[in-house]
């Protein structure tokens, strides 16, 4: 059985999720174990306890927690969100991602960072540590700090790491700051939403064609 969700304010299976997962513009996600694979997008919250394929994320407004991935893993575009993901089996690649606690990685990483980041890194990698966003190549282990270093992300993983430097402007129209801009509001609105259905002020269903409304 697989969950398919598109524009709903809250989304609760404890129990978990024997096939796939699709989210679309879902306000907060709680999901137990996921059999195959997840495919999230335009999401607040989105909490899983595992997952046994591959997991693709985009554009995640504040948080995306998750066990462990058995496949690959692919966050893009969630920079003011916090990325907590323990354990990818396979690759990992992301792309306008700032914070991301601590992460093992079976695969290789390939990051993509903004054109004038702000990060510290602490990576250990079973291969070379080299890309176009750092001045030199480092073996098996490296201390980056970029910018002021005000975001964090701490990596290990089994292959090699790519730090490579990325124009946001070109890969999907927009630049980071009004990215950035964008995730807040859409939060702020979502949170605002919930609020209300939570006091109820509205009904649910009102606050699903509200949500609806802010994924247009």
């Amino acid at each position: 059985k697989s969950l398919r969700a598109t524009n709903v304010a809250t989304i609760h299976e404890r129990k978990g999720v024997g096939g796939d997962v699709i989210l679309t513009s879902v306000g907060h996600a709680d999901i137990g174990a996921v059999g195959g694979s997840a495919n999230v997008q335009q999401c607040g919250v989105v909490m899983m306890g595992a997952v046994g394929g591959s997991f693709r994320g985009e554009r995640i407004a504040e948080l995306l927690r998750c066990g462990a991935i058995g496949g690959s893993c692919t966050v893009l575009n969630s920079m003011s969100a916090e990325i907590a993901v323990s354990n990818v089996g396979g690759s990992l690649m992301l792309q306008g991602v700032a914070r991301m606690p601590s992460c093992n990685v079976g695969g290789s990483a390939t990051i993509t960072l903004p054109e004038h980041p702000n990060v510290r890194m602490h990576i250990i990698a079973g291969g070379s540590i080299h890309g176009d966003a750092i001045d030199r190549k480092y073996n098996n282990m490296a201390n980056i700090v970029l910018g002021d270093g005000s975001a964090s992300l701490n990596l290990t993983a089994g292959g090699g790491v790519t730090l490579q430097k990325g124009s946001f402007a070109s890969m999907n129209g927009m630049d980071e700051r009004s990215q950035s801009e964008s995730e807040a509001s859409y939060s702020r609105k979502r949170q605002a939403i919930l609020q209300m259905v939570a006091e109820g002020r509205i009904l649910p269903e009102e606050g699903n064609a509200l949500l609806d409304g802010l994924g247009e």
